[in-house]
């Protein structure tokens, strides 16, 4: 019985940090002025992990994807723009350039017409690698209180 509760403690610990996702986002309106602002996503990743950029070539890694609900209550701008410096370059893993991102990564969504009180809901899709393996992609759902 003790050898059987001391297993099953091991499987619940080594599962719950396998389970243990190596970026974490933060998600939040900036208002510029009294009708327009953004939305401005953060991922901050674990030493040692990168996610991608929305830019990254077919045939190697998922690119980060953001895919918004449509609302009467503002309008988005143009594309999410990418604030962070991108690294670029040779994947060994992949076998092809790629467009990276390390430590931190900042996107942003411009938004017109804002009605105070709207509520922005969307999600982001993303794929996170160390230097030797990568995680199946991940979808994070938010919604931002303008």
């Amino acid at each position: 019985m003790t050898k059987f509760l001391l297993s099953a403690i091991i499987l619940f610990f080594g599962l719950s940090i396998l389970a243990q996702d190596p970026v974490s986002w933060t998600f939040e309106y900036q208002k510029k002025d009294d009708s327009n602002g953004s939305i401005i996503m953060t991922a901050q990743m674990d030493q040692g992990w990168v996610i991608y950029s929305q830019h990254t070539d077919e045939g190697g890694p998922i690119p980060t994807n953001f895919d918004w609900h449509a609302s009467p209550d503002f309008t988005y701008v143009g594309q999410v723009d990418e604030l962070s410096k991108a690294i670029k370059g040779f994947s060994e893993m992949f076998e092809l350039n790629v467009i990276k991102f390390k430590n931190e990564a900042i996107f942003e969504q411009k938004i017109q017409n804002v009605k105070n009180g709207a509520i922005i809901k969307g999600s982001v899709t993303y794929m996170s690698c160390s230097g030797n393996k990568c995680l199946p992609p991940k979808e994070i759902r938010f919604e931002v209180k303008t």
